[in-house]
């Protein structure tokens, strides 16, 4: 159970500018429409057609095609402030009329560009910027801690981030949830298989005697890319995380991730959040 613990850290605010700052944190959501509700969660797109801010629905919307603006809104209501990561999953489903290509010879694209933050005793994240790996890999390395050759690219990718209670946790930590075969790790929050993500890795010797068999997540994706943006928010005050992406024509989703983002558990106190998922495009 998560208990408040007094703010100890803080966003970059001694010899760096104000906008120094912005840039290094989650930024205030004034941009929305004056008296927008804010939860944990939510998402908002603006397209340069309509020129404003609208909320996502649960159901998405059809953006095909269209460059887009993104604000996800981060919300604490738990502890005084909460550090984190958030990752940005976009892609599209294969459609019945295009050829399926090889999980080996598809790319998954990897985003992170460093920008000014404050990782308190975590290490400042070393410089990433884009690569790319195969969806063979990328699957391998999240769905079952498989090996492959790009693990070393799958390494730089991840990082030591700032976490609850001045914490410092991997991005690709295999530490579950909870005790079991399969538990949710943040490690397994970046797969592209739903099932994985909800449920857990696959175990790896399960998998070898074909008790359990993975799912193959990007067997029918295509356009695959991950990105991930640090953020810092204080109890009670909503912070936005802004981003852009141009929208395929056909099946195009985003699924959002926070890997330390809180849902009620019930008796069991607050759990992980679950991963949010919107379609942007009809097939």
């Amino acid at each position: 159970m998560y208990l408040p613990r007094p703010a100890s850290l803080l966003c970059v605010t001694t010899t760096l500018s104000l906008l120094l700052v912005a840039t290094a944190c989650a930024e205030v959501c004034n941009f929305l429409p004056p008296g927008t509700s804010l939860r944990d969660g939510q998402l908002f797109y603006r397209t340069a057609a309509s020129g404003s801010w609208t909320e996502m629905p649960e159901a998405g919307v059809n953006l095909a095609g269209q460059h887009t603006s993104f604000a996800y809104v981060v919300s604490e209501t738990i502890e005084d402030q909460r550090a984190g990561v958030v990752i940005l999953k976009f892609g599209r489903t294969r459609q019945p009329d295009e050829p399926q290509v090889d999980r080996s010879q598809k790319r998954v694209r990897l985003l992170r560009y460093t920008v000014p933050f404050d990782n308190g005793t975590c290490r400042a994240a070393p410089a990433f910027g884009g690569e790319s790996v195969s969806a063979k890999n990328y699957d391998d390395y999240h769905d079952a801690g498989k090996s492959g050759d790009e693990d070393a690219t799958l390494g730089s990718f991840h990082f030591t981030y700032a976490a609850r209670r001045g914490g410092c946790r991997e991005t690709n930590s295999r530490i579950g949830d909870s005790i079991g075969f399969r538990s949710r790790s943040n490690r397994g929050q970046f797969s592209f298989d739903m099932d994985v993500v909800d449920r857990g890795t696959y175990w790896q010797p399960l998998l070898y005697v074909g008790i359990t068999t993975a799912l193959a997540s990007s067997e029918n994706l295509q356009d695959q890319s991950v990105e991930t943006k640090q953020y810092r928010v204080a109890w009670g005050q909503p912070s936005c995380i802004r981003f852009r992406h141009k929208v395929p024509a056909r099946a195009g989703f985003l699924r959002i991730n926070d890997l330390e983002g809180l849902s009620s558990g019930g008796y069991q106190g607050p759990v992980r959040a679950p991963e949010r998922r919107w379609l942007l495009s009809s097939p």
